[in-house]
């Protein structure tokens, strides 16, 4: 029997529509079997495709279930859901605290999507530059070349973080760098899954 057709049932259990088989791999239904028995990157890569699909409900399941066991990019895709009201009802607090989850075990992506919460003024009643300019440096500074978000990381901070410096008065340049300086994870990204 053909490897996709067998990914046809698992295809259907997942939510997935006709049209997004086409694009899964031959090995979908094996994949799906490991995120059902818990294995953390197939759960995000569930999620990926069902939020590709538009699926998400179930996309925000796969990435809740990936995020409890420390998978950095699902971590971030599920902070994603709340800050955006995607399959949830909104709330910055809570993606804020998912992000900052991620930020305290190594992630740069969460890094900068803090900064882009306190530029966008989303953590208050006013957008917070110094902050946003501070999680931005953090971001440059904890950004891995080995990871395959980096080089598009790099250049969002590129070209953003000279125009938050810009927007700072030189004493709060002087913050920003302290604070963007100073702080460091707790865990190092590396020693957790999904890293």
């Amino acid at each position: 029997m053909d490897r996709r057709l067998g990914a046809l049932g698992a295809c259907l259990l997942a939510g997935l529509s006709l049209a997004a088989l086409a694009e899964l791999p031959a090995d979908f239904e094996a994949l799906m079997a490991k995120a059902q028995a818990g294995d953390a990157e197939a759960q995000y890569s569930v999620g990926k495709a069902l939020q590709k699909d538009r699926q998400y409900n179930d996309a925000f399941h796969w990435f809740e279930k990936a995020s409890a066991q420390g998978h950095l990019p699902a971590m971030n895709s599920f902070a994603q859901f709340y800050e955006l009201g995607i399959a949830v009802r909104q709330s910055h607090q809570r993606g804020f605290e998912i992000y900052s989850h991620a930020a305290d075990l190594g992630s740069a992506e969460a890094m900068w999507n803090i900064s882009n919460m306190y530029r966008a003024g989303e953590l208050g009643e006013s957008p917070d530059f110094v902050a946003a300019c501070a999680w931005a440096i953090r971001a440059e500074r904890f950004s891995d070349p080995a990871d395959n978000t980096w080089r598009s990381l790099k250049s969002r901070v590129e070209r953003v973080l000279p125009r938050l410096e810009h927007a700072l008065t030189s004493d709060q340049l002087a913050q920003c760098k302290k604070d963007g300086e100073a702080w460091s994870p707790r865990q190092a990204k590396g020693t957790t899954s999904g890293s």
